[in-house]
């Protein structure tokens, strides 16, 4: 483009040049003047034809320069805002990974009392989680609502460890969906891809808890998760909901 530009600039100077010279040389035989005011009049008539000329053939330069100078900014643009995703993601899997590995200390540590005060029964692990199932399906059978299931779980949650292990998962979750938001240039499939990762990642014993948790227990986590639509469309996909009891 700017070759194409300067070669017309070119082109322009020869032929005001060229229809100077055969208009007054070939055709009216005129010679080489010796006054300045002759050579001041060729100076009008060659300044008055390609100053317009140059003039615009400048502005298409100045045009031409600002595009490209308007291309390698939003390319730039584009570069810092790559950047900022991948800084943002790699943020994100630390906290993500770190709350995984924090689940499974939480299953590890997990106990919850199935006997009476006067006679506890402390039972730990993926152990307890296979006890309190088979409980609230007893409860189920004997006709427990929703309520009853309920006080089912705080009763034998004396140490909060239930409760913690779905404020944990709660964790994972939100952070999914604050920190790959729509407005941080991620989109549905970008979450929902961390949230069967989340899934996947916990232990299938301590995820049906979890879901046992979010079906029964009164709270902000339990709430949050039940209106999070993409995570529950996630659930779905692998033949999980917050209503298996």
């Amino acid at each position: 483009m700017i070759n194409g530009t300067l070669c017309a600039a070119v082109f322009a100077i020869f032929l005001t040049t060229a229809a100077y010279l055969v208009h007054f040389f070939l055709g009216l035989g005129y010679k080489i003047s010796s006054e300045s005011s002759d050579w001041g009049q060729f100076g009008d008539y060659f300044g008055g034809v390609l100053n317009p000329i140059l003039s615009f053939i400048a502005i298409i330069l100045l045009i031409k320069s600002l595009n490209f100078q308007n291309e390698a900014n939003i390319s730039l643009r584009d570069q810092l805002k790559n950047n900022e995703k991948v800084e943002m993601v790699r943020t994100f899997s630390v906290l993500f990974f770190n709350v995984i590995v924090s689940q499974k200390t939480l299953l590890k540590d997990l106990q919850v009392n199935l006997g009476s005060e006067s006679s506890p029964i402390e039972v730990t692990g993926t152990a307890a989680i296979l006890k309190v199932e088979r409980e609230v399906e007893d409860l189920r059978n004997r006709g427990a609502d929703n309520a009853g299931v309920t006080r089912y779980l705080e009763q034998i949650d004396n140490l909060d460890h239930i409760f913690g292990m779905l404020r944990s998962f709660y964790v994972a979750v939100k952070l999914v969906s604050d920190r790959l938001s729509d407005e941080n240039g991620f989109d549905i499939s970008d979450r929902q891809s961390q949230y069967l990762a989340l899934v996947n990642l916990t232990d299938f014993a301590q995820i049906r808890l979890i879901l046992m948790g979010i079906q029964f227990m009164k709270c902000h986590y339990s709430s949050y998760m039940k209106g999070n639509h993409e995570f529950l469309e996630t659930l779905e996909s692998v033949n999980l909901r917050t209503d298996l009891y």
